[in-house]
């Protein structure tokens, strides 16, 4: 049911190595076919989390807008090209614009995205540096990816004096894996299951499967399995999907940020003051406990 964990299982209980059914489930016209008619105004119910990811091109932004729910099902709800060059402001205004808008859900509640992910890769570093740099404080992360056996978020930022900003430097390839995993799950019942809106247009479901797995020797004669796009594809929409699936790891990761509704509306609770310790302590004005 899950095959994330499938091949975890094969590869170190069997010791055996995985072998991918690429095609079978994963085709554009069959994840096509999935779309669901969700009412235009509201979201899925079951979508308690919004993440973004956004891919930069030198005439435009690409985002694509994730819900994320219990069972770690995903909704992927939206698809937008921004049109205008990264290196000026008006762009970037424009994310800003659908980044800060609300979602509402059928049951009337309002969700905003919490995480982005901004693709910093490209002929305009700086300018992806720069947005993300001022909007840390929203969960904005300028990324760069890493091809390879990687971690999906690093465990560490990389700094860099010369751009004046912060970039994390996220495992592309395994998140590419593990989206792969989930868009092969085939009933909605199951977890990693991923839902689409109806309103996506068939130039995405192409994108999102133009790429695949190739057998790759490296420069050390080692055979490895890595991520192709054939030349000239299209493939935005995939990095914008990885990008938000990234966002989505970085709040569980830092934020702790857990997807089912029991957790999130504890997490929301206001928390008690913390105990006076045992002794003779006076409170401080930060919070915390100083003895007398």
């Amino acid at each position: 049911d899950h095959p994330e964990l499938l091949k975890t299982w094969v590869n170190t209980s069997l010791g055996e190595p995985w072998e991918d059914r690429d095609g079978e489930t994963t085709d554009a016209a069959t994840l096509m076919a999935r779309r669901e008619n969700w009412d235009d105004t509201a979201l899925p119910n079951e979508v308690n989390v919004l993440t973004a990811g956004v891919d930069t091109q030198d005439d435009r932004l690409e985002a694509v807008i994730v819900g994320w729910g219990e069972r770690e099902q995903a909704w992927v709800l939206s698809r937008h090209v921004l049109p205008g060059s990264p290196g000026e402001t008006a762009v970037w205004r424009e994310l800003d614009a659908l980044l800060g808008s609300g979602w509402r859900k059928a049951d009337g509640g309002l969700l905003k995205i919490s995480g982005t992910c901004v693709d910093s890769g490209g002929h305009h570093v700086q300018a992806a540096y720069r947005y993300a740099e001022e909007r840390i404080g929203k969960s904005v992360w300028a990324v760069k990816g890493r091809s390879g056996p990687a971690p999906v978020w690093p465990s560490r930022v990389t700094k860099s004096k010369a751009l004046k900003g912060r970039v994390m430097v996220i495992g592309v390839d395994t998140a590419k894996d593990a989206l792969r995993s989930r868009l092969a799950v085939r009933s909605p019942d199951l977890p990693g299951y991923v839902h689409f809106s109806a309103l996506l247009e068939p130039e995405f479901f192409d994108q999102i499967t133009v790429e695949s797995r190739k057998l790759k020797t490296d420069e050390r004669g080692v055979p490895r399995r890595i991520w192709v796009c054939p030349a000239g594809a299209r493939n935005e929409s995939w990095d914008c999907l990885v990008y938000a699936f990234a966002a989505r790891e970085a709040l569980v990761r830092i934020k702790r940020l857990r997807f089912d509704v029991a957790q999130i509306a504890l997490d929301q609770q206001p928390r008690p003051p913390p105990k006076a310790p045992e002794g003779n302590w006076l409170r401080r004005d930060t919070g915390s406990w100083m003895r007398r």
